[in-house]
């Protein structure tokens, strides 16, 4: 599959021979410093296709959730199915600052929704949000072979926004998966987002 870059509302099916995807977060360094963090929810869809934790936030991977968190400092689920690199603060050096990894055949069944985000750590407080961020993008690889399946650059169109609902992986009836671009910005920070699934 040819990489491709994301516009909202874009979907991709992912290649049903792919177990593992790894999703990249990556920013440049500023004239001030900006923390910027990813994180990936996993969701149940209730009555009327409301989204909500799995099992209480057990596959809610950021770095609010310390029960997730090991001594090396990354954040895993307990079946292993969703792992995330850790925390970077300043998105110093090259490359993919923060990396979260999933192993879809380790999914527990009833998670049929990824929402994936990115959240600017105390944006309102600093006075912080995405127009202000240099070459942030997140991109999907096939975790096993490294080869690019999209990229979703983090435009100036999210203006005054602190958080985007970058996407989602979402399961179809037939046990595959593909992802949607959302690109949804909102003035909140981490604590709205999970208020949002709680």
């Amino acid at each position: 599959m040819a990489t491709f870059q994301l516009e909202k509302g874009n979907k991709f099916a992912i290649d049903k021979g792919i177990q593992k995807v790894r999703i990249g977060l990556g920013w440049d360094l500023g004239d001030k410093p900006f923390d910027l963090d990813a994180s990936i929810f996993g969701l149940v869809h209730l009555g009327g296709g409301k989204p909500v934790f799995y099992n209480d936030g057990s596959h809610a991977v950021c770095y609010a959730n310390k029960e997730l968190k090991k001594p090396d400092g990354k954040f895993v689920t307990s079946d292993g199915s969703i792992e995330h690199s850790g925390d970077n603060r300043t998105g110093a050096g090259d490359g993919d600052d923060e990396v979260i990894t999933i192993d879809f055949s380790k999914l527990p069944n009833d998670v049929i929704d990824l929402a994936v985000w990115v959240t600017i750590y105390k944006g309102r407080e600093r006075k912080q949000d995405f127009s202000q961020v240099k070459n942030s993008y997140i991109k999907v690889n096939d975790a096993e072979t490294n080869a690019a399946l999209c990229e979703y650059k983090l435009r100036e169109e999210f203006g005054t926004a602190t958080s985007v609902q970058v996407g989602s992986f979402l399961k179809g009836t037939d046990g595959t998966w593909h992802f949607e671009a959302v690109g949804a910005g909102a003035a909140a920070e981490i604590g709205d987002v999970l208020q949002q699934y709680s």
